[in-house]
């Protein structure tokens, strides 16, 4: 037996011709499910063109229940399509659109920023966003139980950089590099200064400085190891990007002190 005839659709009609020699007959068929559509019934049909005269008989209808997993077809922000990360500006209203494919048996999609649930339901999903630079920058997932293709869209806000810990930081020299926790956008720096909070002398060092990580989530490393002029105390540290600069204060201690009498002087101990 051959196919002679296939017209793909929602309706689908396969047909095929075989000569019957003899009243019985036995028919095997296989059905491959290429694609996730819902194919709910199949009839079985006899043709017979006798006398130049076509009669069709339906022998056998049999009803079916295709099972396959949900998926999510479609993340937008205002209509445009998103997968990964998206930059807004601070404020910016903005939608997000979650469409999807249920599956069958159908199940529930949600919106999750982290472990927050900003929709649910069934038909297409929306979410109006409106973010200040500082604000836990949200990290949207659309998923459903048991979905074989989830998406996600991180929100990037071109803002000026944040340190991310208050706390003033011990740094001794000559040291190979000093790290701090930074929210950003971007990993390119316009530059880092240093400014002596010292009130005999105000001293401003322009330093090395490299931003590594995925944004927002960033490590800033400060290299001073070549630094031999900077004296030890409080310096505040200036981080500047495309957008603006933040700042954080260091304490400066010299390993060569503590090896003396600074122990005392710095509330330490040997």
């Amino acid at each position: 037996m051959a196919v002679k005839n296939w017209s793909p659709g929602d309706g689908t009609f396969c047909s095929c011709e075989r000569h019957i020699i003899s009243s019985e007959q036995t028919w095997e068929i296989k059905i491959s499910q290429l694609v996730s559509r819902s194919l709910s019934v199949m009839q079985l049909s006899f043709e017979d063109y006798a006398n130049n005269e076509k009669t069709t008989q339906v022998i056998r209808t049999i009803f079916l229940n295709v099972l396959y997993p949900s998926k999510v077809t479609s993340l937008t922000v205002d209509g445009h399509e998103v997968n990964g990360t998206h930059f807004i500006n601070e404020g910016q209203e903005v939608t997000i659109s979650c469409s999807f494919d249920p599956g069958n048996p159908p199940v529930d999609f949600r919106l999750v920023d982290k472990t927050r649930e900003l929709a649910v339901g069934e038909g297409r999903l929306n979410y109006p966003l409106s973010i200040q630079c500082e604000d836990n920058w949200p990290r949207v997932n659309c998923e459903g139980n048991g979905s074989k293709e989830n998406r996600t869209v991180s929100f990037l806000l071109k803002c000026p950089p944040q340190f991310l810990d208050g706390a003033i930081k011990n740094v001794s020299l000559p040291a190979v590099a000093a790290t701090f926790r930074v929210k950003a956008h971007t990993t390119a720096v316009e530059g880092c200064v240093l400014t002596s909070m010292s009130l005999e002398e105000k001293t401003t060092r322009a330093v090395k400085c490299i931003l590594n990580g995925n944004p927002p989530d960033l490590v800033l490393s400060l290299y001073l190891d070549t630094e031999t002029s900077i004296a030890q105390g409080k310096w505040k540290l200036i981080l500047l990007n495309e957008k603006g600069f933040a700042n954080t204060t260091l304490s400066i201690i010299k390993r060569s002190d503590l090896d003396g009498g600074g122990f005392k002087e710095h509330g330490l101990q040997k």
